[in-house]
């Protein structure tokens, strides 16, 4: 491995080290500007990362166009709601 201080020198392994996140963690030494520095070898693992922060997709409507069709929406539902409060239930047979 070329040194990174003086990018001329050429370097040695001092110390190999097993690093707690599963990688390896190695001193080396520089044989030109005798500089120390280490190196850190970890796996990479390539699993699909989640995805965050999405954008919402923009209503095509204005807001008091969407707050509207909610109201009419509303009270059409209520209408047939009372609506069938009043009819009978003719599916079930009365005895005599």
């Amino acid at each position: 491995m070329q040194c990174p201080h003086c990018n001329k020198g050429r370097t040695h392994v001092t110390t190999t080290v097993q690093h707690a996140s599963g990688g390896v963690l190695r001193y080396r030494k520089c044989y030109e500007c005798t500089t120390s520095f280490s190196t850190m070898e970890t796996i990479y693992k390539d699993e699909p990362r989640p995805v965050r922060g999405l954008p919402k997709p923009k209503p095509s409507l204005p807001k008091q166009d969407i707050k509207l069709i909610n109201k009419i929406k509303t009270e059409v539902r209520r209408k047939n709601e009372d609506r069938r409060k009043r009819v009978p239930n003719y599916f079930i047979e009365e005895e005599d």
